[in-house]
Parts: structure tokens; sequence; C-alpha cells
């Protein structure tokens, strides 16, 4: 069924109104389809495999708008609710579709659920505002509604207050590395929430997106909460994260894949009531640099063994600080485990902390990755320490000898107290602190 053309308003009255094929247009002007309220008015597709609504609009200053509907399907897995397309274009400063004010859902949820809500296509600054997206009644994932809000190419778009349950993906936000649009840079979710759901933020577009921010939401995923792929100069903050209680997936609060320059902060990740043996990480980091992660807090973690953050060895330059979960929780291993030996990431205030050990037998220990300053050495066999590799300026430790094994040999890189050389045999337990200056290791202060 073919709308108007050259736009206009469409507003339908309170009621139920049905229909069997979908609504489509092609417009050069600013089209408007309204209701009386997203109760109120409820457009119904009655027939198996039928999209809703398609709009078209070829015009960068007049853009379509779609508010107080209720889009609704009585079949089972099918059509996509709402499609928009908008024009390829480099860059534009008007503002672009407006969604608001609408629910997106089957007739009866156990048995009924679009196979789709939203997506959107080539659309610059779309607002998506107050929509609410329920899928089929699924006790378990994988969810038979695959997407809730899907974002291909869409540049500095804004979604605020939205609720999604029982879908795979949430907010996808994606795009193809060929595209003249750029996809996904500056796009903002705040305020919302999403319940049963397998994943919930998903950014994964093949060329780097450039200025995302999510925050001031709650995610109760089975698999992954937020997952971001090639992103840059983004932030999260403000959110709650927790794993379905009932999932028996391996699962992650955030997962970050080659980003950088990102802030990460004032999070709660936590696995209330899980008692499946899959595994949990808080945050998992990948190939991604220049990272700053704060105030992240995991709480009523399961199962045991897990580790909050997980910093693979490509990752560097990241600075994590005020990282800690409960002292009466005993189900982690690590608060952060650094799978490199040296990648100048850098640590403070990590809670609760233990003391690093330094690699067996090896002449020259990396301080580098150091979760905080407290290192002491591990070695069986004699061992003469020469320096400490991959330090940053101002980096302080503290050393504790652990062994009777070990001895440190004072030199131009590496200064000791009385200029000799420093041996665990008569000193083992003692502490020793060292400062670099940027050239050279200064020991400052000794316990013995």
């Amino acid at each position: 069924t073919a709308l108007a053309a050259t736009g206009g308003v469409i507003e339908f009255s309170a009621g139920t109104f049905l229909f069997s094929s979908q609504l489509t247009s092609t417009c050069a002007g600013a089209l408007t389809l309204k209701g009386a309220g997203p109760r109120q008015t409820l457009l119904k597709w009655t027939a198996a495999t039928t999209h809703g609504v398609n709009i078209t609009y070829t015009s960068l200053v007049e853009r379509p708008e779609v508010r107080d509907l209720g889009f609704i399907t009585d079949s089972f897995a099918t059509g996509t609710a709402l499609e928009i397309t908008g024009p390829a274009s480099a860059s534009t400063t008007t503002p672009g579709p407006l969604v608001e004010n609408t629910i997106i859902r089957g007739d009866d949820t156990s048995v009924d659920c679009w196979l789709k809500a939203v997506r959107l296509y080539q659309c610059w600054n779309a607002v998506i505002h107050i929509i609410g997206i329920k899928g089929l009644d699924d006790a378990t994932s994988p969810f038979d509604h695959t997407q809730g809000i899907e974002l291909i190419d869409c540049p500095d778009c804004m979604i605020n207050k939205i609720y999604v349950y029982h879908t795979e993906n949430c907010v996808r936000v994606a795009g193809s590395a060929a595209s003249t649009v750029g996809g996904g840079d500056g796009c903002k979710i705040t305020d919302f929430v999403f319940v049963g759901v397998t994943n919930g933020l998903v950014v994964d577009r093949p060329a780097t997106c450039t200025g995302f921010w999510a925050s001031t939401g709650h995610v109760n995923a089975y698999t992954r909460s937020i997952t971001l792929t090639n992103t840059r100069q983004f932030q999260l903050n403000d959110l709650e994260l927790f794993k379905t209680n009932i999932s028996p997936n391996n699962w992650e609060g955030i997962e970050l894949t080659s980003c950088d320059y990102g802030f990460v902060h004032d999070i709660t990740i936590s696995c209330p009531g899980v008692t499946a043996a899959a595994f949990s990480i808080g945050v998992g980091v990948t190939d991604t640099a220049h990272c700053t992660f704060s105030n992240l807090s995991g709480q009523f973690w399961a199962p045991a063994a897990s580790t909050f953050i997980v910093v693979n060895s490509s990752s560097q330059d990241n600075y994590f600080s005020n990282i800690s979960y409960p002292t009466n929780e005993t189900n982690f291993t690590n608060v952060i485990l650094f799978q490199g030996a040296a990648n100048n990431n850098r640590c403070s205030n990590i809670r609760p902390q233990a003391m690093q050990a330094f690699t067996a037998s090896d002449a020259t220990p990396s301080v580098g990755n150091a979760i905080g300053p407290l290192f002491r050495t591990a070695n069986a066999i004699g061992t003469l320490i020469t320096n400490f590799d991959d330090p940053y300026a101002t980096q302080e430790f503290t050393l504790q000898f652990n062994d009777t094994k070990t001895t440190i040999q004072h030199n131009a890189g590496l200064i000791l107290k009385g200029a000799v050389p420093c041996v665990s045999t008569t000193n083992n337990g003692g502490i020793l602190h060292f400062f670099y200056d940027g050239t050279v290791w200064r020991e400052t202060a000794r316990s013995f």
C-alpha cells in the first residue's frame, strides 16, 4: 500500500487499523504518520511475512516523523515493523527522522512477534525517543525477535528513553566500510532498559566509529551487555550491567575490541543469582589502547574463579583506577588479569590487591602492567637483577624479597643505597622502594 509521495500529514484516530500488506512511501517532502497515542492507535498487520511501514525520503531538508502509534503483528517472527531509508550524503546539519512515543510488539506476545522492530539506513541526525519494544515471551536465548533498533550508516543519532524486552540485539550500530555516510559517528544513547536479552548494545561497524556515547542505562543480558568494535573517542558511564540469572552462556559485561581513546566509568557489573558454571568477565579488553577505566565495581559474582577485567597482550597505554569488588566476594581469582607482560597499562587504587610476583630467573623483570605498586621476588635459583623493564617516567613501586636467591645489582641505570649490590640471602622478607625518573631507577627507601 503506497502512502503520499509528496509528504504531508497522515493522522490515525484512536482505534485499531488492520493491514495485510506493507505501507510504503518514497517522498521528497516531509511525511508525518501520527496517532492518538501508542495504546490508543494500533496499526495491526494480519498477514504472515508482512513488513509494517517502509519510508524512503530523498530530501536533506525535510524529514519523516512517526509518532504516537502502536505497531502490532499477529504473526510469528516475521517482518520489520518500521524501516526508514535516507539519501546517501557525506554530511548534513538538518534534523533527521523522528520516531517518538511508539510501542512495537506482537498481538499476543506468547505467540506473536516482529522479526525486527526499527531499522534506519543512511539517516543523519535521527531521533528515537520513548520507544517500547517487546519480543516473544521466550524464556531463554536465542530469541525469535532478532533486533530492537538497528542503525546502519546513521551518524549523529540520538536514542533516548527506550525499553526493550526479549530480543537478540537491543540496539545495533553498524555499517559498511565502503559507505559514503559516516555510519555510527556521534551516536548517543541514554536512559535505556534492556531486560531478558542476548546482547544489549552492539557497535560493530567495520570502519572506525567515532564519538559514541552510552549512559544511564540498565542491561540484563544472557551473553553480553555492551559490545564495542572499532570504536574511538567513546564514553560509557553510569550503567548497571547484569547477567541474566538463568543464563547458561559465557558472559561479558563490556567487551571492547580494537577501540581507543575511550572513557569507561561509574558502572556496576553484577551476576546476581547466577548458578551456571559458564565463565563471567566484567570487562574484556582486546587490541585496545589509550582508554581510561574508573569507578567500576563487581558484585554478586558467579561462578567461582572468575576475573573481573581481562586485558589481552595487544592492549596498551590504558589506565585503570578505582576498580573494586566487595571483600566478601569469594568467586574472583583476579581483579585485573594482564595477558601480556608489558604494554604500559597503568593501575591505581585496585581493591582488593595482592603482590605481583616477578618472573622467576628474570634478570630484568617487567614492572609494566603493574596492577599495584607491590612486587615480590620468586627465584628458586641464583638470579642477578640488573634493571627493571618497561617503566614509565615517575613510576614508583615497592619490592619485597621473597626468597634467598636474589641479588640486585647497583649500576648506572639502577642506583642503590651505598652504591653496592643488595642481596636477599640475609634480607628475605626485606622491602625496598624504587622511583624511575625517566632515565634511571633510584632506590628511595629500604626496611633493613
